[in-house]
C-alpha cells in the first residue's frame, strides 16, 4: 500500500481535485453575487426617490454608482482573465508542444496565482464597502 493510498478519501491527486472543484464551486457562487451586487445597488438607488435625492442633494450620486460599477467590472474582468487562463490549461494537457512554449508555461503559472483572484475580490469588496459608506452617510 502507498503512502496515498493511506490518506483517507483516496488519493492525493482525487482529494486535490475534490478540493480544486470546490473552490471553483464558491469562486463561481462568489463573483456571481459581487456582479449582481455591483448591479444591483445602482438600481436599487436609482428606484428609491427619497434615497436618490439625498444623494443628488449631497453630491455623492456620481462616486456611489461609479465605485459600484468598477467593482462590478473588476469582476467581469477576473472572469475574463479566468476563463482565457482555464482555456490555455485545458489545451497545455492535450498539447504538449504548447504546454513547452512560452505562453503555454506562462498560463500554467497565471494558473497557479491565486493572489490575482483574492486582489480582485478584495478591491470589488472595498468598492462595494465605499460605496455602501457614502451612501449611509448621504442617507442618514
Amino acid at each position: 500500500m502507498s503512502h496515498e493510498d493511506s490518506i483517507p478519501g483516496g488519493k492525493s491527486e482525487d482529494k486535490a481535485e475534490g478540493y480544486h472543484a470546490g473552490y471553483r464551486e464558491y469562486n463561481k457562487a462568489l463573483r456571481t453575487w459581487l456582479v449582481a451586487f455591483g448591479i444591483g445597488g445602482p438600481v436599487l438607488l436609482i428606484t428609491k426617490e427619497t434615497v436618490l435625492n439625498r444623494v443628488i442633494q449631497q453630491g455623492k450620486l456620481k462616486s456611489i454608482v461609479t465605485l459600484f460599477l468598477i467593482g462590478a467590472v473588476l469582476q467581469i474582468v477576473i472572469a475574463f482573465i479566468n476563463k482565457i487562463e482555464c482555456w490555455y490549461s485545458y489545451y497545455c494537457q492535450v498539447d504538449e508542444n504548447f504546454r513547452k512554449s512560452g505562453r503555454g508555461r506562462f498560463m500554467l503559472w497565471l494558473d497557479t496565482q491565486f493572489w490575482l483572484d483574492i486582489s480582485f475580490d478584495l478591491a470589488s469588496m472595498i468598492c462595494f464597502g465605499l460605496s455602501i459608506l457614502l451612501l449611509y452617510n448621504a442617507y442618514f
